[in-house]
């Protein structure tokens, strides 16, 4: 084409990549033909600057695996960082996470919190700390970030909440709301209800014993821990389980670890009332402990159990009558005296009733009696 003092305008259409950062140059060239030279008024190239008006914006997605946690059981959260944007990412991103009460990162943390490109140097067992320098074109993730996390035994509430935050890579953040998300995760916990039961009765100076049963109503696994049962100064401890020890009247015995959901275990617990405890009233109570997972206990009704029993014992009486309504001097005459026993508990064999009788003055006892 030919041009003599004219100029010719070409209009070009583009799109800026999703990896374009910064502000946008545009410079055309125009070359003279051969024999053809720019004079002052023929511009040979020409630059142009458009303002970008592009931002980065950062979005967070938390998630939680298993999607229910279990107490005194570990767990994982994953953390994803997105562009959602419409310009890359510049400098510095960190991401944020305080463990929810209750929950730690597993030790050692350098092991347990990772994510490729990103620099975790910084976390605790109770706050993740992240940060990349990697530019996040729009549309773009960043690798995600995993914590292995531990579950407290005992866990007080139903749930754990927890909320990570992102910042920096040029976004802003000021806004309700943005750059942060939270999860919210069940978490499971055995429930514990303890019975304790009399086997028989009490009687002074006989062995008896108690049945302890605990079971697991919850909706997991117990983490260990104990039950114990201050038992009574008036009763004697002469047999237990090996699970269980006692310490004076002390008695703790083990609940064993992972005691699943809907399973009991038992303890028989071997005593005897000891001498003068006939007819007292003896208030017995075995309870579980908080160390077996279960947050509720021991101050929960069903993680207590008491029994209330009465020391038995005989209960003698004793009757004198004469035979005759007179006696004769020098003629033989009986009294008859009957013992009764009106107790809840027979004579023990080994202690022997003994009857005895003071005859009044001018009264001889016969011979053979």
């Amino acid at each position: 084409r030919s041009l003599n003092n004219a100029r010719a305008a070409r209009a070009r259409k583009g799109k800026a990549a999703d990896s374009a950062t910064g502000d946008i140059k545009n410079q055309a060239t125009v070359t003279p033909p051969a024999g053809a030279t720019c004079a002052s008024t023929c511009e040979s190239s020409s630059s142009t600057t458009n303002t970008n008006s592009g931002k980065p914006a950062l979005g967070i997605v938390k998630t939680a695996a298993p999607e229910a946690f279990a107490v005194g059981q570990n767990g994982t959260y994953g953390i994803s960082v997105t562009n959602t944007g419409t310009s890359s990412t510049s400098g510095l991103i960190t991401v944020t996470d305080n463990m929810p009460t209750g929950v730690t990162i597993r030790q050692p943390v350098a092991s347990n919190v990772s994510g490729s490109g990103w620099d975790c140097s910084a976390s605790t067992a109770n706050q993740l700390v992240c940060t990349t320098s990697a530019v996040l074109n729009p549309k773009v993730n960043a690798e995600i970030i995993h914590a292995n996390v531990q579950v407290a035994a005992p866990f007080t509430g139903s749930s754990a909440v927890n909320q990570a935050t992102v910042s920096g890579g040029g976004a802003d953040c000021s806004a309700a709301g943005a750059c942060r998300t939270s999860v919210t995760t069940p978490v499971n916990a055995p429930a514990l209800t303890v019975e304790k039961v009399l086997q028989g009765t009490l009687k002074e100076g006989v062995a008896a014993s108690y049945l302890i049963t605990v079971t697991n109503n919850g909706q997991a696994a117990t983490v260990g821990g104990t039950v114990t049962d201050v038992v009574p100064a008036s009763l004697t401890i002469n047999a237990y389980p090996s699970s269980c020890r006692a310490a004076a009247q002390v008695l703790t015995c083990d609940v064993p670890a992972d005691l699943g959901i809907g399973a009991q275990v038992s303890y028989t617990i071997g005593v005897t009332p000891n001498a003068g405890s006939a007819g007292s009233a003896v208030a017995n109570t075995a309870k579980a402990g908080s160390d077996t997972g279960d947050a509720s206990c021991p101050t929960a009704q069903r993680c207590n159990s008491t029994t209330n029993n009465t020391v038995l014992a005989p209960e003698l009486g004793i009757s004198k009558r004469a035979e005759s309504s007179s006696f004769t001097l020098n003629v033989p005459a009986k009294y008859v005296l009957t013992v009764t026993n009106n107790g809840d508990a027979n004579t023990s064999a080994g202690a022997p009733v003994i009857v005895s009788d003071t005859l009044p003055g001018g009264l001889l006892l016969d011979a053979g009696h």
